[in-house]
């Protein structure tokens, strides 16, 4: 029952990270997008 609870605590904790590190990529190409003078 531990191992499984341990298991799921690292699965989740992979996702929040892929997700947060997807929505920082987001971030930055939209600052840089906004600062970039349009052509």
């Amino acid at each position: 029952m531990f191992a499984i609870m341990i298991n799921n605590i690292k699965i989740f904790f992979t996702v929040v990270s892929q997700i947060l590190s997807y929505y920082y990529i987001l971030f930055l190409n939209f600052k840089t997008i906004k600062t970039r003078p349009c052509p």
